[in-house]
């Protein structure tokens, strides 16, 4: 079951990222009856950029924009909230002129290539788990209690196939493919679909922040990106005659790399197939209800691929990474990619192991001198992603090898347990 919290600053307590949880900051209030103002909001709050939060040399909360501001134009970035429209047809918003206007944020996504970063830690001979995410948030509630909406995260899977350079030929993203009909991203794309209730105690016109743990995802090598797309899901019904004014209304906040009106930096070369493949993306009303059938449709646009200074340059969606900084390769033909998880482990350790072929496979783990302190048989691996836990409880504080063995061959890593 996930546990919620709001906590008055994100530097007061010490945060697990496995833990689903909610950071509220307190510089930011999003003014009610309003939507897309500029907000003051102290990015190095963040997970992403507070080193006494992370978990050194092996964990890190990553994010594009928040990393582009710390290395292109440090601290001139704007964060500004932006409305997660529920799919519906219900006139909402206003121009500056007092003008009512359709929604046509349906949904954000965030392409992240943790290896062609700023910041350089990940490389392609990397592998690396998604444990965890954060979102920054707000929500606000005009309905009673009983309702409970939702925020529905996709995890969305690496694809040399939807790699498209646009804009002159000049930047590179992954797109992700949508159906407007079912107002879904294709399935294929999706590796989980994680669903997080919205309750009255989450209410907040602060900037939060949600924090989701990520289970079950598989080990990804180096060379791959992670995905993820937030969707709105409200736990009320309406009519074209409504106001999200009056029901309950979930927001987001993005950044403007560079400040007001102003066209963002990217990390690498213009031309290079890798220049900008870390993306952020929304979802417009032209897509979601096909007005134009020779533009985007089917497709979500980098929130980057306008010819002006736009407001959603990068939306604040943080990726929380394990990496396995030892080899990632191993000399066992059945066996991808294979990791020991948490790094310290206390309790349990968790085998990630990829396996080409189904295979019987068990472990034995021995400490520096090579004398065998702990084996455990693993069963019958099934091909693909396996999660498996063995109990390291009984060994003492230290470092230790783990040899993998399969019918075909073994594999080794140096595992460390800290009580």
């Amino acid at each position: 079951m996930m546990r919620k919290f709001i906590y008055a600053t994100a530097l007061s307590v010490a945060i697990t990222p496995l833990k689903a949880q909610r950071l509220t900051e307190s510089p930011s209030r999003l003014p009610v009856g309003k939507i897309h103002q500029a907000q003051v909001f102290d990015l190095t709050r963040l997970r992403s950029v507070n080193p006494q939060l992370n978990k050194a040399p092996e964990f890190r909360w990553l994010n594009y924009g928040l990393q582009l501001d710390q290395f292109f134009s440090p601290n001139a970035a704007e964060a500004w909230f932006m409305h997660n429209f529920p799919d519906s047809t219900v006139i909402l918003g206003v121009t500056s002129t007092g003008e009512v206007v359709y929604p046509w944020i349906h949904k954000t996504a965030t392409i992240l290539d943790p290896k062609n970063m700023p910041d350089p830690w990940i490389t392609p001979s990397t592998s690396y788990t998604l444990d965890s995410l954060g979102i920054v948030y707000a929500y606000l509630r005009s309905l009673p209690p009983s309702v409970v909406d939702s925020v529905i995260v996709e995890i969305i899977k690496h694809d040399n196939n939807l790699v498209y350079t646009g804009i002159g030929g000049s930047y590179t993203w992954q797109d992700i493919e949508y159906e407007f009909a079912t107002n879904r991203v294709k399935p294929y794309q999706v590796i989980k679909r994680i669903a997080v209730p919205l309750t009255q105690n989450d209410s907040t016109s602060f900037a939060s922040e949600i924090f989701i743990p990520v289970t079950g995802v598989p080990v990804q090598p180096g060379s791959n990106r992670i995905g993820a797309v937030v969707s709105y899901k409200p736990g009320f019904s309406y009519t074209i005659t409504d106001s999200l004014d009056n029901l309950n209304q979930f927001y987001q906040m993005s950044l403007e790399q560079n400040g007001a009106s102003t066209d963002p930096n990217y990390y690498g070369t213009p031309g290079d197939a890798n220049s900008d493949l870390n993306c952020s993306f929304i979802l417009p009303v032209s897509v979601r209800y096909n007005y134009n059938p020779n533009g985007w449709n089917g497709y979500f646009i980098p929130t980057w691929a306008f010819a002006t200074g736009y407001r959603y340059e990068h939306h604040l969606i943080e990726f929380g990474l394990t990496a396995d900084l030892a080899s990632v390769k191993t000399s066992d033909p059945l066996v991808e990619l294979f990791n020991a998880l948490p790094v310290p482990a206390d309790e349990d350790l968790t085998l990630n192991i990829q396996m080409h072929k189904a295979a019987s496979a068990h472990v034995k783990i021995y400490d520096l001198a090579g004398k065998l302190l702990l084996q455990q048989n693993l069963g019958h691996l099934q091909a693909g992603f396996n999660s498996v836990p063995v109990p390291v409880s009984a060994l003492p504080t230290g470092v230790y090898n783990l040899t993998l063995h399969t019918p075909a061959g073994t594999s080794s890593r140096k595992i460390v347990v800290k009580h």
